[in-house]
């Protein structure tokens, strides 16, 4: 009993020093005190939501996603005018969340590719990604041709060396994840999201006005905020450019949060499916709008691939807190997924916006947890399954994962023909 006592007053005098050493961050302007003494709510930075918002800013000069996209489809006007086209066929793509499921819309991306016809485009006007989306989402932006570094980041790279557990009892007090991305940032900036990739973005958004759009969540105010990437690589900030990207797929807790400055004010961003495992309805609810708002006759269409699984896979949960709590999590997330999928493909069929999707079943159950020995190989499995689903099924109208889909069909079915995609 005396060691254990011991032990435990020495755990408590190791700890007392150890968050004695902790810095603590300053948040200027974040709350105000009012009159009365009390605190106002958060301010909130531009290019944030607290939900679903047409007015949330997306760049350094105040444009918002409704303007953002009322602007592409102008363009694409022009640009159809001169092929003497009436009808504006405006494409968007959101990619989702997913983690070392990404490997499934890389193959999804490139089998696309490969059965694509010879008259059939696979440029979007309008990306948007999230989490493992967002670093998919800079090759979606430029096209097929870049889909080849795609395959190589999740189809070669063991990323699960570039993230190495934190050692040490300060992980406990002090430390902000449970795995470190030193290595994983500069592999980006090494290989992938180089320089002249991002001057590519730069250049492309510039010729054509297609828009490139990631979400992170401020875990400040609990914002949900949205970056204008074309507007980031015209303007040079390049480093800018893989943070937003790096902060929207740290998963929290697993990886450290990301410092991003905005406004002149610093904030913590993590991974933008804390909010939204894809943000389509935000994309399809502002396009609709910019859609009424530029008039004529405007032909939009929204694709989701989504990276992740929609099917629950049965576990046998031990009756412990850790995997009570990690088994809670993970069926709110999926929730979430469905949540989001549903509502973005109700309000499509609202403003009757042609809308596909693709996501995968219960194939790969292993890709659920953590990082693991072997992942490679069926990150590997994932991605050529990938390939096999865009060449023989394709996009689908509503995956058959979500629970109730038949019954949306209806719902939207009940508001006229015309809505389901080519």
């Amino acid at each position: 009993m005396r060691t254990a006592s011991r032990v435990t007053f020495a755990f408590l005098v190791v700890a007392l020093f150890l968050s004695g050493c902790c810095s603590t961050r300053q948040c200027p302007g974040l709350q105000e005190p009012s009159d009365s003494g009390s605190e106002e709510p958060l301010r909130r930075e531009s290019g944030e939501a607290t939900g679903i918002s047409y007015g949330a800013l997306i760049d350094q000069k105040g444009e918002t996603l409704e303007e953002a996209f009322q602007r592409a489809i102008a363009e694409k006007r022009k640009r159809e005018r001169k092929r003497a086209r009436d009808t504006v066929s405006v494409r968007v793509l959101s990619l989702s969340g997913g983690g070392a499921k990404g490997a499934y819309g890389a193959g999804f991306l490139n089998g696309l590719a490969v059965s694509a016809s010879p008259d059939e485009s696979l440029d979007y006007d309008i990306v948007t990604g999230i989490s493992t989306g967002a670093i998919q989402s800079t090759y979606a932006f430029l096209g097929p041709k870049y889909y080849g570094e795609l395959k190589e980041m999740y189809f070669e790279e063991q990323w699960e060396t570039y993230v190495p557990r934190k050692p040490g009892i300060s992980l406990l007090f002090c430390g902000n994840s449970l795995r470190d991305i030193d290595a994983f940032r500069a592999r980006l900036e090494e290989r992938y999201l180089t320089d002249e990739l991002i001057r590519n973005v730069a250049a492309t958004g510039e010729k054509t006005n297609r828009r490139l759009i990631v979400g992170t969540v401020n875990l400040d105010t609990g914002g949900f905020q949205t970056w204008d990437m074309v507007d980031l690589a015209t303007r040079g900030q390049y480093d800018l450019y893989r943070d937003v990207i790096l902060a929207s797929s740290s998963i929290p807790v697993t990886f450290p949060p990301v410092e991003l400055e905005r406004e002149g004010r610093k904030s913590l961003h993590v991974d933008g499916g804390v909010r939204h495992v894809a943000f389509v309805e935000l994309v399809v609810r502002n396009l609709a709008r910019g859609m009424t708002m530029e008039g004529g006759s405007a032909s939009p269409s929204v694709d989701v691939l989504l990276n992740n699984s929609l099917f629950s896979f049965p576990e046998c949960v031990q009756n412990r807190v850790l995997d009570i709590a990690s088994r809670s999590v993970s069926t709110i997330l999926k929730q979430s997924i469905e949540n989001d999928i549903a509502r973005a493909y109700v309000t499509a069929c609202a403003n009757e916006l042609p809308f596909r999707m693709t996501a995968f079943g219960a194939e790969f159950p292993e890709l659920e947890g953590d990082f693991y020995p072997g992942m490679r190989e069926d990150m590997r499995r994932l991605y050529d399954f990938g390939v096999e689903r865009a060449k023989t099924i394709g996009w689908e109208t509503l995956s058959r994962e979500i629970d109730g889909w038949q019954d949306l069909e209806k719902v939207c079915q009940g508001w006229g023909p015309g809505r389901e995609a080519n």
